[in-house]
């Protein structure tokens, strides 16, 4: 049975995406404050992945099928996921390397995300214990941040999504969901009550520099903290 995606996103910048099942079928809830935004579901299957993100003014489609060669047989077409918008394919998410001067560590791996016309980049910067974010770009310029929740519980992973513009996170939630499943999609795994903390020291210098530390604290200033949130946990995180 689906459920009621609820309320439409307004002017809201900031909101939640928590992982709410686990094990063979997989679920999400994005909210925001306490009112539900949009609902993600993932059946299980052996030969493909899907995951049907539903609001209540649009649904979109992420999908991941290796033996589907339409789109080309080179690797990179094969590792794509694809996204499909009220069943119309608008882009697709994969991983890469990029390498921007010559040196040992120069090159640090992103990820490929085209969505319509807008190719954007995300990039995974990990201060230890102190911080694992997220940082994704539309062309030159930061449209959002994702902050991991990192003591994660029973394999349910959460996250904060941080955005200046609200239009844009039609983009961003595929991108978490596409992270989430790829990085931490403990697919068959179940436990009650148990804990584990995720923890990345990015090295990289060029990779450091795509988390821009004001980025937070300006939505935060035109946001506002409501409790409920999480961010309201992580308001004190400043990865010094």
């Amino acid at each position: 049975m689906r459920r009621d995606p609820g309320v439409q996103m307004g002017a809201e910048m900031i909101f939640d995406i928590r992982q709410t099942k686990t094990g063979f079928d997989m679920e999400w809830q994005a909210r925001v404050g306490d009112q539900d935004m949009v609902f993600i579901r993932a059946p299980f299957s052996r030969d493909c992945f899907l995951a049907e993100i539903q609001a209540k003014d649009y649904s979109q489609r992420l999908v991941f099928d290796p033996s589907d060669l339409s789109f080309g047989n080179k690797l990179k077409d094969r590792l794509s996921f694809r996204l499909y918008e009220d069943e119309k394919y608008i882009g697709h998410l994969v991983g890469n390397t990029r390498k921007e001067r010559k040196g040992l560590f120069a090159a640090y791996p992103y990820y490929e995300y085209q969505y319509r016309e807008a190719l954007l980049s995300g990039y995974e910067v990990g201060f230890g214990r102190k911080g694992l974010y997220l940082c994704v770009y539309e062309g030159q310029e930061q449209i959002a941040v994702v902050e991991k929740k990192l003591s994660v519980t029973d394999f349910k992973d959460e996250y904060i999504c941080y955005l200046l513009e609200s239009r844009q996170y039609r983009k961003v939630i595929p991108f978490v969901i596409y992270y989430d499943t790829i990085q931490y999609g403990d697919v068959m795994e179940r436990a009650v009550h148990s804990k584990k903390k995720d923890a990345l020291n990015t090295i990289q210098k060029d990779l450091i520099a795509k988390f821009d530390r004001s980025f937070i604290p300006r939505v935060l200033e035109q946001d506002g903290i409501r409790p409920g949130s999480l961010k309201e946990e992580h308001k004190g995180c400043n990865n010094e």
